[in-house]
């Protein structure tokens, strides 16, 4: 999950329509953002009481608090690399962790030791570096516990025929 950023905003954008009682229409490149959709998806219409603002601060607090014991903040990331896969499996991250998967390092890119859904710029890591990283994780993933694992981040540019992900 990002944080910071696209995610973070979209999230406050929604509890913000829903305290002002507003209506929302998304369409085009907004409903593509995966986590813009979940967001979004099983959520009641219609009216919603607003909060009181000290106890949505502290729950504010509560979520940053958490994200800093949970995930590697120390580090440059993309966020959380992996789609949660379909339910009734296992997050994507415990299945990297099940396969012994972290600490993982291709070049400058490794898999984070505190939470295996984020692969982190350890120095100097390359584009190249995370694309062969996610492949190899998704690859063990898929051998030991028989799940395909999609990526959540996009690919842009040009990449060679060895490196192109298969969905």
């Amino acid at each position: 999950y990002v944080y910071r950023g696209v995610v973070a905003t979209a999230e406050l954008l929604v509890r913000l329509i829903k305290l002002l009682s507003l209506t929302l229409v998304l369409g085009g490149a907004a409903l593509e953002c995966h986590y813009i959709r979940r967001l979004l998806q099983n959520r009641p219409v219609g009216q919603v009481s607003p909060d009181d603002p000290q106890e949505i601060l502290a729950r504010q607090r509560d979520y940053a608090a958490r994200r800093r014991q949970s995930q590697p903040l120390d580090y440059p990331s993309a966020g959380s690399t992996f789609r949660r896969p379909p339910e009734g499996m296992p997050p994507a991250a415990l299945l990297i962790d099940r396969c012994g998967l972290k600490g993982l390092r291709v070049g400058g890119a490794a898999v984070s030791e505190k939470h295996a859904g984020f692969l982190i710029n350890c120095g100097g890591a390359t584009a190249e570096d995370f694309f062969r990283l996610m492949a190899q994780v998704r690859d063990t993933v898929f051998e030991r516990e028989g799940i395909r694992l999609q990526p959540e981040v996009r690919f842009a540019g040009d990449w060679p025929a060895e490196l192109i992900w298969e969905e």
